[in-house]
């Protein structure tokens, strides 16, 4: 090399920013270039050359240890920082052209900035790392050439099973079944190939230790710098728990869409069982009405029980209504119609009512008002909202109906009160089915979702405003023309209005004791809403008693403060002040703490009663009562009350305080009597499947049981009377008969409801099962006679048996009346024997039409029927041969059918003897397995 490129090499070298030693092999410096580098290291590069390494880098041990080992013939590489940065030195040794150790050469470059860059990159890894631990989803990392396990986070172990020890270079095929991994790999493959993102909704994979698990899965390929796949990334979400929920929520879905076909059907053939005695009273109550003259004053009580009865067919048409509703099975039936006429008819319904109660019924319309709509339900509309309002409204208030055109062919329908109002927050609920203000008047809770279910069949709306008057306005509007292509009839003549008035309210009144009696008999106090079943118990009590009368729980208190009585008779649910409030204010009067009270109410509610029973009731009555239970009843705790009364008067003046013992007693007494109905009613579970059922047929039987018990009572007034006429006596008797079979009806209800809500008593008592069997048969003859038919018992089940009496007898009933219900001709047979464990086989057989081997599973289920609703005629709602299951069961017994069609059925009960039990469980207690209450 020339001088001229020696000294150019010389002078960029000089200018890099590296350095370079020279050493010769004695360990003197030759050369030394790159004067920023150098002088960082030891000085300027003049002042190195030719002096030793030793010398030159005295200062610097870190970097004169690696040019030892090159000059004793090793390469070495050391890092060493200096002045705030960080050098990289490399040293190697130089040998001569024979290969003989010539000296040494060292470059040091600085690699500060490289470093950093290095630092930086490597906690952004970490950073990276700890974000996959603790992602809660599986990652995983898989080599694209053998698919293996390449990297594993925390979640993937805890969802596998397996450490990343034993999952890292392996595959599927290690771990899980070979059609489980063979589908992995093909997906693995498919996108590897594709070199895209792939999304697996769902994939079941076997878990080590979780059993098999549902996963969503993503997997997307890794390119290399060449753009291959190097490796194939997947991210999963456990979605078992997910899978499962929806699963669940399915389930419910279709439990729920089942519960609407068991209410559709029920309501179908509830509607069905009730009215068809409905329609035997009311065309009796006509005829009888008819016969009677004008001014003979037994017309009142027969027109009493012909409104009730109306009011009951109401009721049942309103759940017939609302059930075709769900169904989406109501159509309008469209006409020509005046729709003022409508209105003044519709209101010429409720004047009477009106008119007893002092309230004034305001009118305003044009005298005509031509439309095309469904007369029938428009009345219903108008009919529901004025019996709303003169529910709500006080006495001597104002209703007031209004009716106009709007200019967009339009009517406007405003039915007004002074009543309370309904609160802003609650004008949408109002019209939510069996939905009910806390302090509006008692009822179904259907009226306002009919109308507006109505209103909107027709295309219009119903809103509320603030009246005038001070309550709540009802605005209904209604198209007054048809849609385009509705046939519309002719003008038809009005339909007679549906909903009958409210009852007229009277003020509280005395009935008139016997002369000469006033000042002896015991004072009667009876608080009922229902004005025709107040009068109906004032005039039966006041035969016996001194009796005032009170329409609501505030009256009823009054009344007792004013005058106290000796004996209250009070219902439960009514308007302002209910029966529940009256009676806890009694019993927090001093002077009226010891009256005695009788509730007599529709309402069934186990819990109810014995909270009643424990604030100190003393008699819980449900309706339909008897005029003579009542009067049994009533004069029983009266006689009780008079005779404490004597006795306190008669020990006024002793010494000791026997009167205060008396009463501590009877105290005491109470309260053992409802510890004991507490005891009892704290073994009632409540079931909450079947809660909204409950309520439901609770509230229909509360509905029910009132009509039910006006119509009762009147009827057997008149049965009493000894101047009824023996056509009109045996009339009299259809009715009683029918609306004993209503009773019965809502009975059988009531029971399955306790069944399914886990509310059934079983009481353990020695019975004699053939006795049990014979007086089941004697009152089921005349039945079983009236079809032609032949009834008979036989067997004979020596020795003790325990079981519940009630319970056994309710199932033979079931059953009896079952196969005569089925059988045209021939013969209904019961037997009994004792099986050699004890237990008691009974059978029912018939020689009915029998029933196919398909359907014999199904008349065991709730509201099933062999026989189509519309076209039946065989009496029932289906919930017999269900409830025969749910006792039978519950008595620890089971029931089979063996049967074929045209041969006739034969149902077996077998049902064991609990007298081991019993001896360990006082009788009252559920046996084993029996749904307790």
């Amino acid at each position: 090399m020339g001088e001229a490129a020696d000294r150019d090499l010389r002078r960029l070298l000089g200018a890099s920013p590296a350095v370079l030693l020279a050493v010769d092999r004695e360990g003197i410096v030759e050369a030394a270039l790159g004067a920023d580098g150098a002088a960082a290291l030891g000085g300027p590069p003049e002042d190195l050359v030719g002096r030793g390494v030793d010398e030159a880098l005295a200062g610097r041990p870190a970097l004169l240890a690696p040019v030892r080992r090159a000059l004793a013939g090793e390469a070495a590489v050391a890092e060493l920082a200096l002045g705030g940065a960080v050098w990289e030195v490399r040293c190697a040794p130089r040998r001569a052209a024979d290969g003989a150790l010539d000296g040494c050469v060292t470059a040091a470059v600085d690699v500060t900035s490289r470093r950093r860059v290095d630092e930086e990159a490597r906690r952004g890894l970490a950073f990276l790392d700890a974000i996959v631990e603790h992602i809660p989803h599986m990652i995983f990392v898989k080599e694209a050439a053998g698919l293996r396990f390449a990297r594993f986070n925390r979640a993937g172990e805890e969802l596998l099973g397996y450490t990343r020890e034993e999952l890292l270079g392996r595959s599927d095929h290690d771990f899980f079944p070979p059609e489980e991994a063979a589908f992995f790999e093909a997906k693995d493959r498919a996108v590897l190939a594709g070199g895209a993102l792939v999304d697996i909704p769902e994939e079941p994979i076997h878990t080590r230790r979780r059993g098999v698990r549902y996963l969503h899965t993503k997997k997307i390929p890794l390119l290399d710098e060449a753009g291959r796949p190097a490796y194939l990334l997947g991210i999963s979400e456990d979605i078992t728990e997910r899978k499962q929920a929806e699963a669940e929520r399915q389930r419910l879905l279709e439990r729920l869409q089942e519960l609407d076909r068991l209410k559709a059907r029920l309501v179908a053939n509830v509607s069905h069982e009730l009215r068809t005695p409905l329609t035997l009273v009311l065309g009796t109550l006509e005829r009888l009405l008819e016969r009677r003259p004008a001014d003979d004053p037994e017309r009142d009580d027969l027109e009493v029980a012909r409104r009730n009865a109306s009011a009951l067919l109401g009721l049942i048409q309103d759940l017939l209504d609302v059930s075709r509703l769900e169904a989406g099975a109501l159509r309008a039936d469209y006409a020509e119609v005046d729709l003022a006429r409508l209105l003044r008819e519709a209101v010429g319904l409720f004047e009477h009512a009106a008119r007893d109660r002092g309230v004034r019924l305001v009118v305003d319309a044009p005298a005509s008002l031509p439309a095309q709509v469904d007369p029938a339900r428009v009345s219903r509309v108008i009919g529901n909202l004025l019996s709303n309002a003169l529910k709500v409204v006080p006495d001597g208030g104002v209703v007031r109906c209004a009716l106009s055109r709007r200019e967009d062919a339009r009517a406007a329908l405003e039915v007004a009160d002074s009543g309370p109002g309904v609160p802003p927050a609650l004008r949408e609920r109002v019209f939510d089915r069996f939905f009910q203000l806390e302090a509006g008047p008692a009822g179904a809770g259907l009226g306002l979702a009919i109308v507006r279910e109505f209103v909107a069949l027709h295309g219009g709306a119903v809103t509320i405003h603030d009246a005038a008057e001070g309550g709540a306005a009802f605005v209904v509007e209604l198209p007054l023309a048809a849609p385009p292509g509705v046939v519309v009839r002719p003008p038809v003549p009005l339909p007679p209005g549906r909903a009958a008035p409210p009852p007229a309210e009277g003020a509280a009144r005395g009935a008139p004791p016997p002369e000469g009696a006033a000042d002896e008999r015991a004072l009667v106090l009876v608080v009922e809403d229902q004005p025709e079943l107040r009068e109906l118990l004032t005039a039966t009590l006041a035969r016996d008693h001194r009796v005032v009368s009170a329409r609501d729980g505030a009256e009823g208190l009054a009344a007792a403060r004013a005058r106290p009585p000796d004996l209250v008779i009070t219902d439960l649910m009514m308007p302002r002040v209910g029966g529940a409030e009256l009676i806890a204010a009694l019993r927090a009067t001093p002077p009226l703490a010891d009256v005695p009270i009788i509730v007599l109410t529709a309402r069934a509610d186990d819990d109810l009663r014995v909270e009643l029973l424990r604030q100190g009731v003393n008699d819980y009555v449900m309706k339909p009562v008897t005029l003579q239970e009542l009067r049994a009843r009533a004069g029983r705790l009266v006689a009780m009350k008079r005779a404490g009364d004597v006795l306190r008067q008669a020990l006024a003046g002793a010494r000791l305080d026997l009167v205060g013992l008396a009463r501590e007693l009877a105290r005491r007494n109470r309260e053992l009597d409802t510890a004991l109905e507490a005891a009892r009613a704290a073994r009632d579970a409540a079931n909450e499947a079947a809660r909204a059922k409950d309520a439901l047929l609770s509230m229909v039987s509360h509905e029910l049981r009132t009509p039910l018990t006006t119509i009762g009572l009147q009827v057997e007034r008149l049965l009493r009377l000894p101047d009824v006429a023996p056509r009109e006596r045996k009339a009299l008797m259809k009715v009683a008969a029918a609306g004993a079979r209503l009773g019965g009806l809502v009975a059988t209800l009531l029971d399955y409801v306790r069944v399914e809500a886990g509310r059934l008593r079983v009481e353990l008592a020695p019975l004699d099962p053939a006795a049990l069997v014979q007086d089941v048969v004697d009152e089921l003859r005349p039945h079983a006679e009236r079809k032609g038919l032949a009834l008979s018992s036989s067997g004979a089940a020596p020795g003790p048996f325990v079981s519940d009496a009630r319970l056994l007898r309710t199932v033979l009933v079931n059953l009896i009346e079952n196969a005569i219900k089925y059988t045209e001709r021939g013969e209904v047979g019961v037997s009994l024997e004792r099986e050699a464990g004890g237990a008691l086989r009974l059978r029912v057989r018939d020689t009915g039409v029998g029933i196919a081997a398909g359907d014999q599973g199904r008349v065991f289920e709730p509201f099933e029927q062999l026989e189509p609703t519309r076209a039946k005629h065989t009496p029932g709602v289906g919930l017999g041969l269900a409830l025969v299951r749910q006792l039978v069961g519950a008595l620890g017994g089971a029931v089979a059918l063996d049967s074929s069609p045209g041969a006739g059925s034969t149902f077996t009960l077998t049902v064991p003897d609990a007298a081991p039990s019993a001896t360990a469980a006082a009788p009252g207690d559920a046996t084993p397995g029996a749904a307790e209450g």
